[in-house]
Parts: C-alpha cells; sequence; structure tokens
C-alpha cells in the first residue's frame, strides 16, 4: 500500500471513529434514560394519587396498568399528559373503568 493510500485509510478510520463518538455523546445529551423517565412519571403518580398496578415492556411499547386511589378520572389524564410532555409518543388509553369510585385504566405508549 502506498503512503498516500495509507494516510487517506487512517484518515477515514479516524473520521468514523470521531463520528461514532460524536453521535454516542449526542444520544447522551438528547435521550434521558428508561430509569430516569419511568422515575419522573412514578413520581407524577405518587403525587397524584395514581397507583401503577403493572408495567410491561415489550420492544419499545410500554403497558401501564394505573389506578386512581380517589374518586377522579381527570388524574388519568393529566398523567397521560405527562407522558406526552415526558417526550413518549402515541401515548392512549382504550377505556377507563370505575370499580368503587376508583379509576383503573391501561395506557400504551412507545418509548421512542
Amino acid at each position: 500500500m502506498t503512503k498516500e493510500k495509507e494516510n487517506t485509510a487512517n484518515i477515514d478510520t479516524q473520521t468514523e471513529d470521531i463520528s461514532s463518538k460524536i453521535d454516542y455523546l449526542y444520544g447522551l445529551k438528547v435521550k434521558k434514560s428508561l430509569f430516569n423517565e419511568i422515575a419522573d412519571a412514578v413520581d407524577f403518580a405518587v403525587k397524584h394519587n395514581l397507583q401503577i398496578i403493572k408495567f410491561e415492556k415489550n420492544k419499545n411499547k410500554i403497558n401501564l396498568m394505573i389506578k386512581s386511589n380517589i374518586d377522579n378520572s381527570d388524574l388519568i389524564a393529566k398523567f397521560v399528559k405527562k407522558l406526552i410532555d415526558l417526550g413518549y409518543k402515541n401515548v392512549f388509553s382504550n377505556k377507563i373503568t370505575n370499580k368503587k369510585n376508583r379509576y383503573i385504566t391501561v395506557i400504551k405508549y412507545n418509548d421512542e
């Protein structure tokens, strides 16, 4: 290999290395870890008398079963809005059930 080709190969390798490091650092800056996001959601739930009964994660889809500890279905809507504010996509709940003045629902969303 000629010196010029060797230098070009080294530059290409260094460029790819720098590019991957920039992508990694950007990912750290832009994305919060799943743990931190879930912690934010749990904190909101606790402060608003909501109980997370069940958590399921399948690839990038998440299902949360939640129950209001007081007779107020609006709290579930506020929780859904909080998830949207945290950056979750396709947040929805099909049905809210009232059992003994406690509202229960499954909220589904994507974590990407």
